[in-house]
């Protein structure tokens, strides 16, 4: 009896072994279908974006048409500014960390820029606010400061401030 109980044991366990290997060769047949799908509805998907912004963008452009000749105006002189903010537009979506490695790097160099020109702006800042009420025309500041150039803004500072009488003085 002994034997016939260690025999059905062995079947149960072996027939165990089968089942569990059967259920994870599913298992992983199942997840391979799954993976698969879900690929095909992201490419679905990413061709649905890809077509709601052409849609978007043929709307807009149907709406500036009509918005541009509202007031008398082509749609030629706008037609390749479309064009290119539709490029732009299709690129941010399709590559955007391409789109914002390029968008830092202008920012980077508009920073820069700024930061060279500084105190140039500041200087000129400074005279056109301190010489800009007196005349219509503001004084420009000279490119180049020599003596020349000193003298030529010293005269034109005492011209704008009108004709100097010796009453005035």
């Amino acid at each position: 009896m002994s034997k016939k109980f260690d025999e059905l044991d062995t079947f149960i366990n072996e027939k165990q072994k089968a089942l569990v290997d059967k259920l994870c060769a599913m298992k992983d047949k199942a997840i391979e279908h799954i993976d698969k799908v879900a690929e095909k509805m992201k490419e679905a998907l990413s061709g649905a974006l890809s077509q709601l912004i052409g849609l978007i963008v043929a709307a807009l452009l149907k709406f500036f048409n009509w918005a541009l000749g509202l007031f008398g105006y082509g749609m030629e002189n706008l037609e390749e500014t479309i064009v290119r903010t539709k490029r732009t537009l299709t690129f941010m979506v399709k590559h955007p960390i391409d789109f914002m490695a390029g968008l830092f790097q202008a920012v980077g160099m508009g920073f820069t820029q700024f930061g060279d020109n500084i105190q140039k702006h500041l200087v000129s800042g400074l005279v056109m606010w301190l010489t800009g009420g007196m005349r219509e025309e503001p004084i420009r500041l000279p490119d180049k400061w020599d003596l020349k150039a000193s003298s030529s803004l010293s005269w034109r500072c005492l011209a704008s401030a009108g004709p100097i009488s010796a009453k005035s003085l």
